[in-house]
């Protein structure tokens, strides 16, 4: 499949996740004098880009050979509601990371973005190394960015997300760094 016009029905939520490999990324980029979204260290773009950072969505919506890539071609309508949301992925459970803006980088063609991030309730499984045993699902809060299609064409962003330590059995934040990458989104109708 893949061609939007071809699925039937109301406008669509097209979600496109962010994925961010933490570990690496702080490895390395050291959290240095990036304490702020205005002093966010770059993350480079393009083929190398790909071990620290890449976007995906669903495969009705997206060209294959673009999903997990930092520059992705979705399918979409007019009216289609494209969701952002940030993911981490890392070997060490006690590193997080999260979406905190995503910016034009040039004059948008594809997305008209509905205002600031939202927050979302959201929940994961926790384990007790101790006990040797999973422990109650804990409660926390997911961002979100909306935009909505308003045409085809290219778009550049410059996305902002925080990385963190985190101490899964307390949830006490320890370092928190901000960085940024640019993406960029293809749609096609």
């Amino acid at each position: 499949m893949g061609h939007r016009e071809i699925l039937a029905g109301a406008p669509a939520t097209i979600e496109i996740v962010a994925l961010f490999d933490v570990e690496l990324i702080l490895h390395d980029y050291p959290i240095k004098n990036n304490n702020t979204p205005q002093t966010a260290t770059w993350i480079e773009h393009g083929p190398k880009s790909v071990k620290y950072a890449y976007l995906v969505a669903p495969e009705e919506y997206v060209e294959p050979d673009t999903n997990a890539t930092p520059d992705l071609t979705i399918y979409g309508l007019t009216g289609d509601t494209v969701r952002w949301r940030g993911l981490s992925f890392s070997g060490n459970i006690n590193h997080a990371g999260a979406l905190v803006a995503i910016k034009p980088n040039g004059i948008l063609h594809v997305l008209h973005f509905k205002g600031s991030p939202f927050d979302v309730p959201g929940s994961y499984l926790g384990y007790n190394i101790d006990k040797g045993e999973p422990y109650d699902i804990k409660q926390f809060l997911d961002n979100r960015i909306d935009s909505s299609v308003v045409g085809t064409g290219t778009d550049n962003y410059i996305v902002v997300f925080a990385l963190m330590e985190v101490d899964r059995r307390t949830g006490n934040i320890g370092k928190i760094g901000y960085y940024q990458w640019d993406p960029k989104v293809t749609c096609h109708a």
